[in-house]
Formats: C-alpha cells, sequence, structure tokens
C-alpha cells in the first residue's frame, strides 16, 4: 500500500451518556470481527478496541 493509515482502529461504542439520540448502542462482536476483515483488505492492521 502506497497511502494512508498503516494501522486502523475499530472501537466499540459505549454509551457514556448526552446521546444525541435514543437506542444507540454497540455492535455485538461478531460485526466487529466482520467489519475487521473487510477492513483488512484495505490497511495493513486492523485492530479492535473495547471487546
Amino acid at each position: 500500500m502506497d497511502s494512508g493509515a498503516a494501522t486502523y482502529y475499530i472501537q466499540q461504542f459505549e454509551n457514556s451518556g448526552g446521546l444525541i439520540r435514543e437506542g444507540l448502542h454497540a455492535y455485538d462482536e461478531p460485526v466487529l470481527l466482520q467489519v475487521k476483515a473487510i477492513m483488512e483488505n484495505y490497511v495493513g492492521e486492523v485492530e479492535i478496541r473495547g471487546i
């Protein structure tokens, strides 16, 4: 890869209050792993934080 980030971080959502809309929630682990697998096609290293 010639440009862009060497590492891409996916960070789990955590409700700390003050949301702009009710009903927002974190993704479950299988969804995060699917996003990671997709992003690995575009970025050298992908890491998930917060699970």
